[in-house]
């Protein structure tokens, strides 16, 4: 399967990538720099990403999220809750 990774450098994601790889599927990851070989540009702050290259993918895994740790404060529960569907949203539209 050919497969899009968002998130795949943070604690969950460096487990599953290589997982998803010696499984024998064909991983892309989102990243923030300059795309190298299986990667693809995105800045899901800015709401951009390159989508010229997301044709055919059998699906996508969203392990995307803010940087931790931080209080459970309610303001920052609010801030997690935005950041996670203007990711979702972006990876969706």
């Amino acid at each position: 399967m050919k497969i899009l990774i968002a998130g795949s450098h943070g604690m969950i994601g460096s487990a599953v990538t290589p997982h998803l790889i010696e499984c024998g599927h064909n991983v892309f990851r989102l990243v923030r720099q300059a795309p190298g070989p299986n990667e693809i540009w995105w800045d899901p702050n800015a709401g951009q990403i390159d989508a010229s290259s997301l044709e055919g993918f059998d699906g996508v895994v969203n392990l995307a999220t803010m940087r931790w740790p931080f209080r459970w404060t309610r303001k920052v529960k609010a801030k997690l809750r935005a950041n996670r569907a203007a990711t979702y949203r972006l990876l969706a539209e």
